[in-house]
């Protein structure tokens, strides 16, 4: 699991009115009869309904009145100057209800302070004051066995020593349906709920506090996430239906999550934070109905995440990038379970292309979006969805629809509530795609937009792609070629790019690495004199995954550590922000030398062959000894590409020991080929 601290904020559904920082609206004496007491001079009171509001917020006053009137069920103090409350400072409005005391700058709370009020008060708010969460405060929100509504978020911006979340004292408050809250993160970031989200209700769940007692009570707690699988396992309340955790700007990565059953949990909102990696199953959640991940920049989608939500209605994934998830699930695995989908939002995720049984199992599917992408086809089987309403392709660069997928549309879509769009979209008109074309104008499906809808003609100019004459300006242009001319074009293209393509292959690493060379003098990178020792490292290290902790934990320790030399690592030394070929050109010329970890990793990354290959420039260029291998294992010569076997044979290697004795003289071999 790689969360250092997983916070959950779950929302009630319910017909709880909350009050935001404006708590009261004060109505005028024509509307009820004025409360006949005088109040503390910049005070007023209300007799609303039988109850009596005081509202001395925006007074400037650095301490509570102690003239108030008993009788008070509500008491506005924000926007004001009070510094600290003090215990008894309330005993004499036992009938208290509401109290706001947001934006002061209380900043120390006694315990039991709000003791008087804990048999009526029911509403809470201490928002934007500057008080830590630690033992003095948790004491003092305890007991209030009425509150419904508490709102604690403070305007704190570090976390200071010994603040811990107030769990405990919030399972101590039955009737609570509204919190917002500061969530405490062990890294020192401090999330809350955002003012927009006042309107909600939340419940707050601190799970890493009790983690060991989960852990050793899983079976008792969640009998459903008794699994072999590792679970984050979360034990809500059975009432909860909605979770929001959205805008958290949380940047982790999200593994099995295992809500326990029973629940009614049928909302689950996650969007925007950087949930960049969502790995499965999410499980516990077979009554969850909306499922929203949009805006989470998430790259890496498991096809296993949905498995195990069977009355999913609404699934949205828009403003993500997934499109090499979706590409290499070819079987259809990711959505194959929801069979009661209704939406499925997937706009806005720079897909190019989309296999053919990506949507295999939605049968239930009415609305799917696809827009604002970038696929150039359309080759999805659509038999399945029969059920479909609503399909949006706009703002992609469709070239045309093909000819099945044409068919399978006319079929599902042909009523006129049913809809498609396929606005703003980079459609040919030539001889290949006049049945598109002929598709489009025929309208048997209700197309939106279609006035709009543009294709580049033969000519390069561009033309309505409903215009009534373009399927026999088509036709008679495709009839004037003469089969000749289309064999001599084609073979003429075939040899040129042949050609092209050969010189191009033939010299492709020349090519790359006289292209960098001269970006970096465009830049005014000066390059390293061999002659004078004036490298910025002593050398590069190429490796793969496979050997990272051999890199980290061995090389460094004894290269740069033991014996002073300076390494550049990938990982640690690369620019942020720059491109990979760049920083790999710009270590491999400022390094005298090269160390190739060679394994099967290291053949099988595009990355380690690309340094590699960049490394023999840099050689053939410069005239420098740059390359020095370290065989990390023993591979057969067959399954070596040829530039590993030239770097082999023209070069002297180190053959890694297998054995710890040996390894203090491979150490100091690998040093005297660095340093000669």
């Amino acid at each position: 699991m790689e969360f250092l601290i997983f916070f959950l904020f779950a929302s009630i559904t319910s017909n709880v009115c909350v009050v935001g920082e404006d708590l009261a609206v004060l109505v005028t004496a024509s509307e009820t009869e004025q409360y006949k007491n005088v109040c503390h001079g910049s005070c007023q009171c209300v007799n609303r309904s039988f109850r009596l509001v005081v509202d001395c917020s925006h007074g400037q006053l650095q301490a509570i009145p102690t003239d108030l009137p008993e009788n008070t069920t509500e008491l506005q103090f924000s926007y004001n100057k009070l510094s600290a409350l003090k215990r008894a400072m309330f005993y004499k409005l036992t009938k208290l209800e509401i109290l706001n005391l947001s934006f002061n700058e209380i900043n120390d709370i006694e315990p039991d302070t709000f003791s008087d009020l804990g048999k009526s008060l029911t509403s809470l708010y201490l928002t934007c004051n500057r008080v830590p969460y630690k033992e003095r405060f948790k004491r003092a929100l305890t007991p209030m066995l009425r509150l419904q509504s508490l709102y604690i978020q403070q305007c704190l911006e570090d976390i200071k020593d010994g603040e811990t979340f107030p769990a405990h004292e919030l399972k101590q408050m039955p009737h609570l349906t509204n919190l917002s809250v500061d969530l405490i993160n062990k890294e020192g970031i401090r999330y809350g709920i955002k003012p927009e989200f006042l309107s909600t209700t939340f419940f707050v769940q601190d799970m890493w506090q009790n983690r060991l007692t989960m852990a050793n009570n899983t079976d008792l707690l969640c009998p459903n996430c008794n699994t072999n699988t590792s679970h984050v396992v979360v034990p809500l309340p059975q009432q909860i239906e909605v979770f929001d955790i959205s805008q958290l700007d949380m940047d982790i990565e999200v593994f099995n999550l295992c809500m326990c059953e029973p629940n009614s949990h049928k909302e689950f909102y996650m969007r925007q934070n950087k949930f960049r990696k969502i790995d499965g199953p999410l499980m516990g959640m077979k009554h969850v109905q909306l499922l929203d991940l949009s805006d989470n920049f998430c790259v890496n989608l498991s096809s296993g995440v949905f498995h195990f939500l069977p009355y999913l209605r609404r699934l949205l994934l828009s403003g993500n990038l997934l499109s090499y998830s979706l590409e290499r699930d070819k079987p259809g695995l990711t959505f194959q379970s929801l069979s009661l989908l209704n939406e499925l939002d997937l706009s806005f995720n720079r897909l190019r292309y989309l296999p053919s049984d990506i949507f295999k199992g939605l049968t239930g599917l009415e609305i799917l979006k696809l827009n604002n992408n970038k696929l150039k086809t359309f080759a999805v089987n659509m038999q399945m969805t029969t059920r479909l309403n609503i399909l949006l392709l706009n703002h992609n660069n469709l070239r045309y629809i093909p000819q099945l997928q044409m068919k399978q549309i006319d079929k599902i879509m042909h009523h006129k509530s049913q809809r498609i769009n396929l606005a703003n979209n980079n459609f040919q008109c030539n001889c290949t795609d006049i049945e598109f074309v002929r598709w489009i104008q025929q309208k048997t499906v209700n197309l939106v937009d279609d006035e709009t809808y543009r294709c580049t003609y033969i000519d390069e100019t561009t033309k309505n792609l409903t215009g009534y004459s373009l399927v026999h300006d088509l036709e008679k242009e495709c009839a004037s070629y003469t089969l000749l001319i289309v064999v001599a074009s084609i073979l003429m293209s075939a040899f040129l790019s042949i050609l092209t393509g050969g010189i191009i292959y033939r010299y492709r690493w020349d090519l790359r690495y006289l292209y960098y060379s001269t970006k970096f003098r465009m830049k005014g990178y000066i390059p390293v004199d061999v002659d004078e020792d004036r490298f910025r490292y002593d050398v590069f290290v190429s490796y793969s995954d496979q050997e990272r902790h051999f890199v980290v934990v061995d090389l460094l320790h004894e290269l740069e550590e033991s014996r002073s030399l300076k390494l550049c690592i990938h990982e640690r030394d690369f620019f942020v922000g720059g491109m990979v070929t760049e920083n790999i050109v710009y270590a491999i010329n400022n390094s005298r030398k090269t160390l190739l970890l060679l394994s099967r990793g290291f053949i099988e990354s595009h990355w380690c062959r690309y340094e590699l290959n960049m490394a023999r420039m840099e050689a053939i260029k410069t005239g420098r000894d740059v390359l020095c291998t370290v065989k990390m294992e023993e591979i057969m010569h067959d399954y070596l590409p040829l530039e590993v076997i030239d770097a082999i044979r023209s070069h002297t290697y180190i053959q890694h020991p297998g054995e710890r004795e040996h390894m203090d003289m491979f150490w100091d071999r690998l040093y005297a080929a660095i340093s000669g």
